[in-house]
């Protein structure tokens, strides 16, 4: 019986987004929100702020069950030292000759004296099953990043605060305005960046 109302929930339970993270990320359980790094354009821009000049990640990833799904990024940041920093971030999961998911990410931040690091999102996302259905939308993104001490961060995303919609569903299986606020306090030991 129980194993029936959790295979219902699931199976109801409506889908709101793509959720692409890095290595490191995943690492420490997709909480990456407080931490500052090339790859701090999947979950909070605003850690791009930290960045001391301009880098470059790229990641390729083929699944263990079959070497036709695959998931593929890439990562740039550049700092301008008086105007703050850019990021841009380009995912792509899927299955070859078959579906797609592309999300691509173009970010601003400013940084208040190395302390305080603020930042917009425009996001581009896109759906498409080759021979049969494709559709985009659009969304914005807001973060926040506090250097409170050294190894202490505190990190804010306000995700998709624009009325983004993927696909023509029936209006109850998706939400128009989507506001999340995700909350982390990261402490950054120096183990983690050895």
């Amino acid at each position: 019986m129980m194993y029936r109302v959790i295979s219902l929930l699931l199976l109801y339970s409506p889908s709101f987004g793509q959720s692409f993270n890095a290595a490191a990320y995943q690492g420490m359980g997709n909480t990456g929100i407080a931490i500052g790094s090339v790859y701090s354009s999947t979950n909070n821009a605003a850690g791009l702020g930290v960045l001391s000049s301009a880098t470059a990640a790229i990641a390729y990833q083929p699944h263990h069950m079959s070497k036709d799904l695959r998931y593929q990024a890439l990562y740039l940041g550049m700092p301008f030292h008086q105007l703050g920093a850019a990021g841009l971030s380009v995912h792509s999961y899927g299955i070859v000759h078959t579906s797609r998911f592309l999300q691509a990410t173009l970010s601003y931040v400013r940084s208040f004296g190395g302390v305080i690091h603020t930042s917009i999102s425009a996001n581009y996302h896109n759906f498409s099953v080759q021979g049969y259905q494709s559709d985009h939308a659009y969304s914005a993104d807001l973060g926040l990043l506090l250097n409170i001490w050294e190894r202490l961060n505190l990190g804010f995303v306000f995700r998709n605060i624009t009325p983004s919609q993927v696909l023509t569903m029936k209006p109850s299986s998706i939400f128009l305005l989507r506001l999340v606020l995700e909350a982390c306090i990261g402490c950054l030991m120096s183990f983690l960046w050895l």
